[in-house]
């Protein structure tokens, strides 16, 4: 099959989702492109939507909560219309509607067999070109947080592959077809499955063997008080723990992480890393934001955590979900991350049973299941 992944480069969540898929697709001999569906706007629109969404995210995360909330009642008022009987109206598609035609040319040209949606943008683009020119090719969408996001009940879809089986009330309650769901999980990619044991992960990674390790993630976007935090939390640590923070590309932080570990030697700051996978491995728990790409890479690695401050809107709804099952614990501020993560790590009784709660919930195999099903799936 040739197979077009349609990504969103508004945060590296999404792009990490459809890795995973193109990784699976390609094992089968399958032809993949991903493009990013933002890329279909003019370069000065696509550059403001998403330098505006990072800054928003950064700076004013209640601003960026309060514009999530506006789709979501959008989202929600269509949806009473429709159970009523009644034209929902034009809900969210026409936000995707001046880019769509570019993108179905593309398409057109490029003789896709199937499309697959890894943001609700990319949806709504092919839902708004379908109005014009039909069903040509099945097309999925992947939802890549613990919510029925605004847009995902009027996309129109071969197929919605939900995180769990545990919010397909919620996604029904908000207008999507019980045929169209399909609770597979959020795809991670294939290294995530592999486990090495404690000690191997520790020495592949140069890790004292003899200290237990907690892992901190600041997250693609790098924001909140990550260097706070740091500090706090290692202050706390028992003797025999240390704090690994992985800073990514934010070289501002890996160089103040550095200076301050040369006195507090329970810190090791890490740079940009593909070892992310043997990282988790070697840890005993991970403090990380709650993104759902992120979120469920710990779960596929039965790794506990700590949620540090949530960006209102999607965030909140991964948090609550985790906490809610047990998998989690949340800390709004840096001194009560820092009280939790030490409860927590007092507690072997509690990581234990948090790690079983995580191996009965995260049991799909999601990139090879969605494959798998877009294979069986061929036409509309």
């Amino acid at each position: 099959m040739k197979i077009l992944i349609l990504s969103c480069n508004t945060g590296e969540g999404h792009n990490s989702c459809a890795r995973a898929i193109r990784e699976e697709a390609e094992k089968r001999g399958d032809t993949v492109d991903v493009w990013d569906a933002m890329s279909f706007w003019s370069k000065a629109t696509n550059k403001m939507i998403v330098d505006g969404q990072e800054f928003l995210y950064k700076n004013l995360p209640e601003l960026f909560g309060a514009g999530y909330r506006f789709f979501e009642k959008i989202s929600e008022k269509d949806n009473i219309k429709r159970q009523r009987g009644k034209n929902p109206g034009k809900g969210l598609s026409p936000l995707a509607k001046n880019p769509s035609e570019r993108l179905h040319k593309a398409i057109a040209e490029g003789g896709y067999d199937a499309v697959i949606c890894v943001h609700i943008f990319a949806s709504l683009m092919v839902t708004e070109y379908r109005k014009n020119h039909g069903k040509e090719q099945p097309t999925f969408l992947v939802a890549t947080d613990y919510t029925c996001s605004p847009g995902a009940n009027s996309s129109d879809v071969e197929a919605c592959f939900t995180p769990s089986e545990g919010l397909t009330d919620e996604f029904l309650s908000l207008g999507t077809k019980k045929e169209l769901i399909v609770p597979v999980g959020i795809p991670v990619r294939e290294d995530f499955y592999t486990k090495l044991d404690k000690n191997e992960a520790k020495s592949k990674l140069g890790l004292p063997l003899d200290k237990r390790i907690v892992l901190l993630m600041s997250g693609s976007m790098g924001c909140g008080p990550i260097k706070k935090t740091v500090l706090k939390t290692a202050k706390q640590l028992p003797d025999d723990c240390i704090l690994v923070a992985i800073c990514g590309k934010n070289q501002k932080l890996l160089s103040s992480l550095n200076a301050i570990s040369k006195k507090r030697k329970n810190i090791v700051p890490v740079g940009f890393t593909k070892e992310i996978p043997t990282y988790m491995d070697a840890s005993e728990l991970i403090i990380t934001k709650a993104g759902g790409l992120s979120s469920t890479e710990a779960g596929v690695k039965h790794l506990p955590i700590v949620f540090s401050n949530a960006i209102p809107g999607l965030e909140t709804h991964n948090r609550d979900y985790f906490v809610s099952r047990g998998f989690a614990f949340y800390g709004e501020t840096p001194d009560v991350i820092s009280a939790v993560t030490n409860t927590v790590m007092a507690s072997e009784a509690l990581l234990s049973d948090m790690r079983a709660r995580m191996a009965a919930e995260f049991t799909h195999r999601s990139a090879r299941e969605i494959v798998d099903y877009v294979h069986e799936n061929k036409t509309v």
